[in-house]
């Protein structure tokens, strides 16, 4: 079954741009030959079907795009810190508390305490960003 859509131009380039970011967080990471390629065949059919060499020009000079950019960044930024102090808990967890023991506790009991631990690096990443993070 095929679809058609009717777009304006305006959401055609958010399409675009939506079709753009999530094949960058699909892909951008990957080697080409790791590189999850149902999205990047999508991708292309849907610029070819658009039968506008314009629109893939513009779709290609989307990573020097302002508003990708800052999404990108954004999305980079928060998903550093959450990893960072989810990592940084669960090791200290792991400590504390040692492997066999945290296995023991209950998903709620295990979350309550991860958080606890999860506060604690917040706190101190809000107040202090890595000044304070010393490998030793």
């Amino acid at each position: 079954m095929d679809y058609e859509i009717k777009l304006s131009q305006e959401d055609l380039e958010t399409l675009l741009k939506l079709i753009y970011l999530g094949n960058w967080l699909a892909n951008a990471n990957r080697e080409e030959e790791r590189m999850i390629k149902k999205f990047e065949n999508l991708k292309n059919q849907i610029l070819s079907s658009i039968g506008n060499q314009n629109i893939k020009k513009e779709y290609e000079n989307f990573k020097y795009d302002n508003e990708i950019i800052s999404i990108i960044e954004e999305y980079n930024e928060i998903t550093f810190w959450d990893l960072l102090i989810t990592r940084l808990a669960e090791r200290d967890m792991i400590l504390d508390y040692g492997e066999d023991n945290l296995k023991n506790l209950s998903d709620e009991e295990y979350k309550k305490i991860n958080l606890e631990y999860q506060k604690k690096y917040y706190q101190e990443f809000f107040e202090n960003g890595l000044w304070n993070l010393i490998i030793k």
